[in-house]
């Protein structure tokens, strides 16, 4: 068995996607003592995976399967920004989806790339940026909800380790044990995309939320010293 070479490229955490500078709330988890060792970040990774990341994922899906329809890509974009509350996390979405978008353009050229770029001036949302990506490179839909949860895992292991420094064997042996979990959720994340164009429904993408997160990326926004962007 091969794995397409492009996959591990996209997977890779030093692929300048701009998610290293950002902890997604965690930073301020930590700083209000909600997170204190390793246990406390598996906790709070299965919480977000079957939340807000299970929501990313499925938007990832949905937009690896436009094409350079610019409305279906602003449809989707106006439903994943309906989901997060924080006006902080929106930008950061934004920032985000705009860099990867940034970054799959100097490598493929496709159609794709530039309808997601013009949903917004200020780029797309994060979902829709790596599900174009996704498109560009030729990958599957599938990859996209993979790829989706490994980004967000292992940004929140690679913040935990910076913020709280804690030995980074066994956060990296949390990850690994979290892959059957990452699988799952993955899986879900396609159920439930092709449930949503079986229904032809554009508003059904889950709207399983995090309040917490929503309220600590609103904090951290106006914190001072902080080590992270969000």
């Amino acid at each position: 068995m091969t794995t397409d070479p492009l996959l591990l490229l996209l997977a890779d955490g030093r692929f300048p996607s701009g998610a290293h500078a950002h902890s997604f709330g965690l930073e301020a988890a930590v700083n209000a003592g909600l997170l204190a060792g390793v246990e406390d970040l598996s906790a709070w990774a299965v919480g977000c995976m079957h939340t807000t990341w299970l929501v990313d994922a499925t938007a990832a899906v949905r937009a690896a399967r436009l094409g350079e329809d610019v409305a279906q890509w602003v449809a989707l974009d106006d439903e994943v920004q309906a989901r997060l509350l924080s006006s902080h996390a929106r930008t950061v979405s934004r920032t985000l989806g705009r860099q990867m978008l940034r970054t799959g353009r100097a490598i493929w050229p496709h159609v794709a790339l530039r309808a997601a770029a013009a949903v917004h001036r200020d780029g797309p949302s994060a979902p829709l940026g790596l599900g174009a990506v996704i498109r560009a490179a030729g990958l599957s839909e599938a990859h996209a909800a993979e790829l989706s949860m490994h980004h967000a895992v292992q940004s929140a292991a690679t913040a935990a380790v910076r913020l709280l420094g804690l030995d980074p064997f066994a956060v990296t042996r949390l990850v690994a044990r979290m892959g059957p979990d990452i699988t799952t959720t993955s899986a879900r994340a396609v159920e439930l995309a092709d449930a949503e164009l079986a229904d032809a429904d554009v508003g059904a993408l889950p709207s399983a939320g995090a309040p917490m997160v929503d309220l600590l990326l609103t904090h951290h926004h106006h914190a001072d010293g902080r080590l992270f962007a969000s």
